[in-house]
């Protein structure tokens, strides 16, 4: 049996990573869209796909927030961007950085980014799933 281990770095230093021949697992988050050129122009950084979060009944319920952040694709400009949870508008921004804190509830969830470049070009983001468990 041969044991691999695969590093999952933050997209903000996937190039660096992949600089430093870093084992990065091939079809993750390491080597998909948050690390490379979207088509949509549009790059969501934070949340993680597929990351399971679980509230406490320690921490008081404010406090219990992520980071929800986007970037432009290589080559993209951004005019303005709409960080959407759930079909439902979260934050809309007109500069960097491009991110909101959201406040986590129970369930299954999902966010994704639409926006304009300079030119009124519509951009998106590939969906990114997450799930919040109770206490």
């Amino acid at each position: 049996m041969v044991e691999r281990v695969f590093a999952f770095p933050p997209a903000e230093l996937l190039d660096w990573a992949r600089e430093h021949d870093w084992p990065l697992l091939p079809g993750s988050a390491g080597q998909g869209t948050e690390g490379t050129d979207w088509e949509g122009g549009l790059v969501l950084t934070s949340p993680d796909n597929g990351t399971v979060y679980r509230l406490s009944v320690v921490v008081p319920a404010d406090y219990q927030t992520i980071r929800v952040a986007v970037r432009p694709a290589d080559g993209a400009t951004v005019a303005e961007v709409t960080l959407v949870v759930d079909g439902q508008p979260l934050a809309t921004l007109t500069a960097a950085p491009f991110e909101a804190l959201w406040q986590l509830t129970v369930g299954e969830h999902t966010f994704e980014a639409r926006g304009t470049d300079s030119e009124g070009r519509s951009l998106t983001s590939v969906p990114v799933s997450i799930r919040v468990l109770p206490p």
